[in-house]
């Protein structure tokens, strides 16, 4: 199961000193400076419940269940090992 979509969108202040232009979370999330991004439900909670607060202003709630975010394509090589691993299972 991957994230869920609840509507809710994070907007980057851009107020964190070195990360003027945009915050990367993790490996998978870059908010773009006065950008509204798309977050599921977990992402929202941390960025409005954690010292990243007064970083982010948060637009909607979980009021509206959209259903899952849709999937990233697969790279090459994630399709190569999961070839793979059926073949040897």
């Amino acid at each position: 199961d991957g994230p869920e979509d609840y509507g809710q969108q994070a907007v980057y202040k851009g107020t964190l000193p070195g990360s003027l232009q945009a915050y990367t979370l993790d490996d998978g999330t870059t908010l773009t400076t006065g950008v509204p991004a798309s977050v599921d439900a977990n992402t929202a909670a941390i960025l409005s419940g954690s010292w990243l607060a007064p970083h982010f202003m948060m637009l909607g709630d979980k009021a509206v269940h959209r259903g899952a975010f849709p999937r990233p394509a697969l790279t090459l090589d994630e399709r190569c090992a999961a070839t793979e691993a059926a073949r040897v299972a």
